[in-house]
């Protein structure tokens, strides 16, 4: 099922104006006359010119009025940044006429829009941020290096020698005589790695809301390129031992895993403590 909300205003180009510069709605067509259409995340908004003073249904001894009125159905707009999602409504127009901040529920402020329509802002809870990226960054992470663990010892490749190898990007070969401590960094560095991968996403995804709607495609684009970052410019800038990219198998291997272990869990998780 589709759904979309229709808001009345006394001018069609005044009413996209406002919802389009304090929300950056984008209008996806005008099907008829004096009605436009805002995208909106997944849904739409209708914006339709309606003249005060007119009956709002058949029957009706109502009549419409766009100074301040109750708003029986309001749009909650659940946004990002908070903070200047608000200014920017109120430097346009908006009137913000209560507003509730802190504790462990998100901010939400309660406003009117400037034709007297009610509708709200809420922004993230206070660790929904922390949340995605962390989560997101173990997430990846352990299955990154279960499963270049799961390979190697297929090979005859002790799980030491593969954390040890990650620790030789800052020691060089010497990681390899370090023992269980070199391996502890190793296990260190592959995580920081990862969260700061989960970050990068995060920050992305909290201002191109079309990575966050399509969690799967933008999941895959963003694993090629930590693929590309990690073995084409990080590893041979580090000092890595023996620091050369894989081949064969190896390398698709290597793909498929910042694609389907590192990028795809990444954005699922970021959709998830984001939406």
């Amino acid at each position: 099922m589709k759904y979309s909300v229709s808001i009345d205003v006394p001018n069609l180009d005044d009413g996209i104006r406002f919802y389009r510069g304090a929300f950056g709605l984008i209008e996806a067509s005008r099907p008829v006359e004096h009605y436009a259409v805002l995208k909106c995340g997944d849904a739409d908004i209708g914006i339709i010119e309606k003249a005060a003073g007119t009956n709002p249904a058949v029957g009706s001894e109502d009549k419409r009025r766009y100074e301040r009125h109750w708003t029986p159905v309001h749009v909650d707009f659940q946004v990002d940044d908070f903070e200047k999602v608000l200014d920017r409504a109120l430097s346009i127009g908006a009137k913000c006429e209560q507003r509730f901040d802190g504790g462990e529920h998100p901010p939400i402020a309660f406003c009117s829009d400037p034709f007297g329509n009610g509708f709200c802002i809420i922004g993230k809870k206070p660790d929904a941020i922390i949340r995605a990226v962390l989560v997101g960054g173990v997430l990846a992470g352990a299955l990154d290096i279960g499963y270049a663990t799961l390979v190697n010892m297929l090979r005859d490749i002790s799980p030491i020698v593969i954390l040890q190898s990650v620790a030789s990007g800052v020691l060089g070969r010497h990681a390899y005589a370090g023992g269980s401590t070199s391996a502890t960094l190793g296990i260190g560095l592959h995580f920081l790695m990862t969260i700061i991968m989960s970050l990068g996403f995060v920050i992305l995804a909290r201002t191109h809301l079309v990575l966050r709607a399509h969690p799967i495609v933008s999941g895959v684009a963003y694993g090629l390129v930590l693929f590309i970052l990690m073995n084409f410019v990080v590893v041979p800038l580090s000092l890595a031992y023996p620091g050369k990219t894989p081949q064969g198998l190896m390398l698709l291997g290597a793909l498929l895993a910042h694609v389907f272990l590192v990028g795809v869990p990444i954005s699922l998780v970021a959709r998830r403590y984001l939406d």
